[in-house]
């Protein structure tokens, strides 16, 4: 065959490598590949979206005459459009989403819990401490302010040490699995601000 153009990249859909196609006049690949008439799939490319439902119609009743199907018989072909897979794998993404934005918010939630939990304990365990701040002269907002730095700082560290450790995940999960992972600074910058 001679090679008559080199369309651009598209990337992967799903498992498919939408790269590593060739495309052949359908005449050509009945009579030399297939060694006949019998078709298993055939793609079709619609100019605008909305064309997709009118084009599907026409492809239908045309496999109807060709296959010579009565009216009450049903088809012996499907019609895929592939847009409605997009979409249908989009729906799953945002689901995706959703659910792991609330499980983030619940994690969050009980280590809050944990954090207020510590604290409870480090000033009952302390309380000999305040009392002698409080003797010597210390204003209780600065003994307040002591205990919410303390707050603030372990809750830095955790959200620092739970950041390394979701981009170490992700990373090690990518190589392992062969994926190309992207993690968005968007998203550090939202997880950090929310611990």
């Amino acid at each position: 065959f001679e090679v008559i153009g080199v369309q651009a990249r598209k990337g992967k859909f799903g498992d498919e490598n939408l790269d590593g196609r060739i495309f052949v006049p359908l005449p050509l690949v009945t009579r030399v590949l297939l060694g006949g008439s019998n078709t298993k799939s055939v793609g079709v490319r619609i100019r605008s979206e909305v064309e997709i439902e009118p084009a599907m119609d026409a492809i239908s009743g045309l496999l109807r005459r060709q296959h010579r199907l009565p009216d009450s018989y049903a088809d012996d072909f499907a019609t895929e459009d592939q847009a409605a897979l997009v979409k249908e794998a989009q729906r799953a993404t945002t689901t995706f989403r959703v659910l792991t934005f609330a499980l983030g918010g619940i994690a969050l939630l009980v280590g809050g819990i944990g954090i207020m939990n510590m604290m409870l304990v480090s000033i009952r365990e302390r309380t000999r401490e305040i009392g002698i701040r409080k003797s010597v002269g210390a204003n209780p907002g600065r003994v307040q302010a002591q205990f919410l730095i303390e707050a603030l700082v372990l809750s830095t560290l955790g959200g620092t040490l739970g950041l390394l450790a979701g981009i170490g995940a992700t990373r090690l999960t990518g190589s392992l699995a062969g994926w190309q992972v992207a993690i968005s600074p968007s998203a550090l910058g939202f997880a950090f601000s929310a611990a």
